[in-house]
């Protein structure tokens, strides 16, 4: 009887002894950790279930990440900082009578052509009146004249920091103009808005760093009497640093945000003016998570920086120069997310602060150059009177 064909075909060749062992070892042999990650079977499996429980977790490999953002945290540190500085000295400067340009709302268009300084270079008593007596807008204008004023000024700030690991240098220009309301010489609030571009190098890393923000400012000063003012500012801003580490580019956002309260007095002893004068700053910078273009991924980076700052200015009123000094110490906190992040701050530092304001014609300026402890700043102000 012939053979059925489906059931007489021959029998397939048996399975080589190398592969047979191949697939039945990791079902048969005891499993030990050597076996697993050196048998491809085991190791991919370990691999997948690594990658999955990374996936879960939120966690990303390490071989991926980039610390890009901690270099760049001190170069946008510098930038926050110079804006606050920037705002508190002319917001307190046009409370006792100097500051930006001033143009007074509802009255003639004229400016107030004194020096932007820190406080250090107003004088209650002298300016004001002077203002009055010529008609211009001031702190202590004409009484039919408005409330309501608009200032400007230029502000151009260049930096080095060289605290340990994220070292960096650069420069910081802004643009400040504001809206300020002034009820009786006693209470004056405003709002601000910061143009500023920041041009650095951080030095930590041998990259670039470029950035533009945005910064809204509200602010007040309580004037007690004439030796005595509270002031509190707060500052929101937003930017887009982009950074070139040996070609390699990153982009990101950032937010900002530094808020400082104040108490000033001023002492007049001939043409000396001495000013103590106490306040409290907190900083807040923000870097987001990016990817580069070398498909690295750096993780986000928050920063929080308390200041403490005690100290005082004395300046010589004299003309067309008006020199001025000043001295602090400093007392700073932080904290940082990633937690191992180094901040770019001491402990305790000393800030010392020299400089001087000039006036000729339609032409004002102050210079002013900053010393701390492993950083400096010096730092232009500049106009034309109109």
């Amino acid at each position: 009887m012939p053979l059925n064909p489906k059931i007489s075909a021959p029998l397939p060749a048996p399975l080589t002894a190398p592969l047979t062992a191949l697939i039945l070892t990791p079902f048969t042999a005891r499993p030990t950790f050597r076996s697993i990650i050196s048998h491809p079977i085991y190791a991919l499996s370990l691999a997948l279930g690594l990658a999955l429980a990374m996936m879960a977790l939120g966690m990303r490999p390490s071989y991926a990440a980039d610390d890009n953002n901690k270099a760049a945290s001190s170069s946008v540190k510098s930038g926050t900082q110079a804006t606050s500085n920037a705002l508190n000295s002319v917001i307190l400067g046009n409370a006792m009578g100097a500051g930006s340009f001033k143009f007074k709302l509802g009255s003639s268009p004229q400016f107030t052509p004194v020096p932007v300084a820190q406080l250090q270079d107003a004088k209650i008593d002298s300016i004001a009146p002077a203002n009055e007596a010529i008609g211009q807008g001031g702190v202590a204008a004409a009484p039919d004249l408005s409330n309501w004023s608009i200032w400007a000024t230029p502000v151009f700030s260049g930096f080095k920091n060289n605290i340990a690991p994220y070292t960096s240098k650069g420069d910081v220009s802004i643009a400040l103009v504001g809206l300020e309301y002034n009820h009786n010489d006693t209470i004056i609030a405003g709002l601000s808005y910061a143009y500023s571009s920041v041009d650095a190098t951080t030095t930590y890393n041998g990259g670039k760093l470029k950035s533009v923000s945005n910064t809204v400012s509200p602010y007040v000063v309580y004037v007690l009497s004439d030796r005595w003012m509270l002031d509190a500012s707060m500052g929101f801003g937003q930017a887009k640093p982009e950074s070139n580490v040996n070609g390699v580019i990153g982009k990101t956002s950032s937010q900002s945000l530094f808020s400082t309260a104040g108490v000033t007095n001023t002492t007049e002893m001939g043409k000396f003016l001495i000013r103590p004068r106490a306040s409290y700053t907190v900083y807040k910078d923000y870097l987001a998570g990016y990817t580069n273009s070398a498909n690295a991924f750096n993780d986000s980076l928050t920063s929080w920086l308390y200041q403490t700052k005690l100290g005082g200015t004395v300046s010589y009123e004299a003309k067309p120069i008006s020199p001025f000094v000043s001295a602090h110490q400093i007392f700073n906190s932080w904290r940082m997310t990633p937690a191992n992040t180094q901040p770019s701050a001491y402990a305790s530092t000393y800030q010392l602060q020299m400089g001087a304001n000039a006036s000729k014609g339609i032409f004002y300026g102050t210079v002013a150059y900053q010393l701390e402890r492993s950083t400096n700043q010096f730092r232009i102000y500049g106009g034309v009177r109109f």
